[in-house]
């Protein structure tokens, strides 16, 4: 029956294209994954660097100016470091979660992506 391979290929074609469009989105996906792989990292090893650069930083500039300053008003002056650090930590942690709310979701493009092929389906008549 000369329909039946007509058909056939037709069913090849169809599963062929599906599949490379899979391949794709699976491409996508991976290289998208990579890079915030990559992000993530670099975002880490620079907050470490930070962090250890500030502590060393806050440490030491205390320790100079607990030093240098009268016996009687160290007490006063520490108190007064720690709410000046207290709040600069506040305002750093308000900074971060205000960054982590605006970021935006991963795997956007592919997300995107799927969703475009899943509404072209959609308005195809079956």
């Amino acid at each position: 029956m000369p329909g039946e391979s007509t058909l056939g290929a037709a069913a090849r074609r169809v599963l062929a294209h599906l599949l490379a469009m899979g391949r794709t989105r699976l491409q996508l996906a991976a290289v998208e994954l990579e890079l915030e792989r990559r992000r993530w990292v670099r975002m880490w090893l620079q907050a470490i660097l930070v962090l250890f650069a500030a502590f060393m930083a806050i440490g030491l500039g205390i320790a100079w100016v607990l030093w240098r300053v009268d016996p009687q008003l160290r007490a006063t002056v520490a108190g007064s470091l720690a709410l000046f650090f207290g709040l600069l930590s506040a305002v750093g942690v308000w900074c971060l979660l205000r960054e982590s709310a605006s970021r935006r979701p991963w795997l956007e493009s592919t997300l995107s992506t799927l969703s475009k092929d899943e509404d072209a389906l959609a308005d195809r008549p079956t």
